[in-house]
């Protein structure tokens, strides 16, 4: 489950599509389904999704394991085997671009309670209904356990293999920078969703199923939600006279919507998906 949590959650909407088909299957209500299992997502996305998150566990994972298991062999093999040598620079390039805490601020940003610590703690003005609308929307998906204990299979593993193999070189100075820069357009597009407002159901979505869709980034399908539930432009009709008081939100009552948190969510999610462009380049995983 945390497996699936970690690269089901957001991870499929951080790149552009790899194929023709879509990274993970449709859900009947719209929207990509929740995923419940690593098969659900197809191989290219799920390895290029491990690589966007931190840690490159599908090159690294398990030779800490391994190597506890049998250290002075594992030790003999790297001096003496050409073959293991060239397997293990594999992981090893894994390392140099793997960072625990760069992981775990993503873990974090999947839990509910780091939100509502930073509610707790927010003096700035109006952010806190901000941060409590994310942190209960993020409770509602009830990631966080599982993510924990994904999170402590990873840290385990890694100091078996620093005991092993010694401590990697540390991640790249840009490479942070880079995750730390997507992940400040990430919360920021999440706190801008908090202020779409309340409306009635359309074609089965409500704000609630809005803001999950969200929430997972699958921005293309809700901002095309928002402009046919919030449109920029008027409906013609609206200028005819049929004898009737005009509604409470005549013509052009939702520019501001799309000025001050529609286009800023677009514009960041565009940035969003260039930064995982260059997170691919920077540890050479493109192509």
């Amino acid at each position: 489950p945390g497996y699936a949590a970690l690269i089901g959650t957001f991870g499929p909407s951080l790149l552009d599509k790899t194929g023709s088909r879509p990274a993970a299957r449709q859900s009947d209500a719209g929207g990509p389904a929740v995923i419940r299992h690593p098969r659900e997502l197809r191989a290219i996305p799920n390895n290029a999704i491990l690589q966007q998150l931190g840690w490159l566990a599908n090159s690294v994972h398990g030779i800490g394991q391994a190597a506890a298991r049998a250290p002075e062999l594992f030790a003999s093999m790297r001096e003496s085997s050409e073959r293991f040598g060239r397997a293990y620079r594999l992981a090893a390039h894994a390392m140099a671009n793997s960072d625990l805490d760069v992981l775990r601020a993503y873990l974090d940003t999947l839990d509910a309670g780091s939100w509502f610590d930073r509610a707790r703690r927010t003096e700035r003005e109006g952010r806190r209904d901000e941060l409590l609308a994310v942190a209960e929307a993020l409770a509602r998906l009830d990631l966080a356990p599982a993510l924990r204990r994904l999170f402590w299979r990873f840290a385990s593993d890694r100091l078996k293999l620093k005991e092993a193999a010694g401590e990697p070189p540390a991640m790249p100075v840009r490479l942070v920078a880079l995750h730390t820069l997507r992940l400040s357009l990430l919360h920021r597009i999440w706190l801008s969703a908090t202020h779409i407002p309340d409306f009635r159901p359309h074609a089965g979505v409500t704000r609630e199923l809005l803001l999950e869709r969200i929430l997972r980034l699958d921005m293309a399908g809700a901002l095309v939600l928002l402009g046919e539930i919030f449109p920029l432009n008027p409906d013609p009709a609206l200028g005819l006279d049929f004898g009737e008081p005009p509604g409470p939100r005549e013509g052009g009552a939702y520019a501001a919507l799309h000025r001050d948190v529609v286009e800023p969510m677009r514009q960041c999610f565009a940035l969003l998906r260039e930064i995982s462009g260059a997170i691919q380049h920077e540890i050479g995983a493109f192509g």
